[in-house]
């Protein structure tokens, strides 16, 4: 069972999670990151995920930029590799009803680039729709990579 809460002012327990080499939460580069740089990532809304007491995943849904409409989100989701996607998917999907519970949440985009294989099975384990993709945008690792937009829209919009 995954639990969840905000982070809040104090993202010290959440700063583990980006010693794993992968773990792309709004950077392409986590391991190579300082401690002031990662506290810098983590905003006091977003979500701490933690199984047994350990922190496992963070969620951060913030309104998207410039579109104008309070109910489009961007979803920022990454957990450690030992948990399934299908168990990040359904806390995914737990934070997202929460927050169309509480918020207007018509429509949520998530960008994740082609490399990333726990990223993309995350995406498409929530039922995300992959609505394309901007070649060659990323270089993770020596590499160039595509960056995919995953997008989940709202039931009966």
């Amino acid at each position: 069972m995954i639990s969840t809460a905000f982070i809040g002012s104090d993202p010290t327990a959440a700063v583990e999670l980006f010693e794993e080499p992968d773990f792309y939460f709004r950077t392409p580069v986590p391991d190579l990151l300082s401690e002031p740089e990662i506290r810098a990532l983590l905003a006091p809304d977003a979500v701490l995920c933690r199984s047994g007491g350990r922190p496992v995943g963070l969620i951060w849904l913030p309104l998207a930029q410039d579109h104008g409409y309070a109910g489009h989100r961007v979803l920022h989701a990454r957990f450690a590799r030992r948990v399934p996607a299908d168990a990040a998917a359904g806390t995914v999907g737990s934070v997202l009803c929460t927050l169309a519970g509480r918020r207007p949440v018509h429509r949520v985009t998530h960008t994740v680039y082609g490399g990333d294989r726990r990223g993309v099975a995350l995406a498409e384990a929530a039922g995300f729709e992959l609505e394309g993709a901007l070649p060659v945008l990323v270089a993770v690792g020596g590499a160039w990579h595509d960056l995919r937009l995953y997008a989940k829209v709202a039931a009966g919009a």
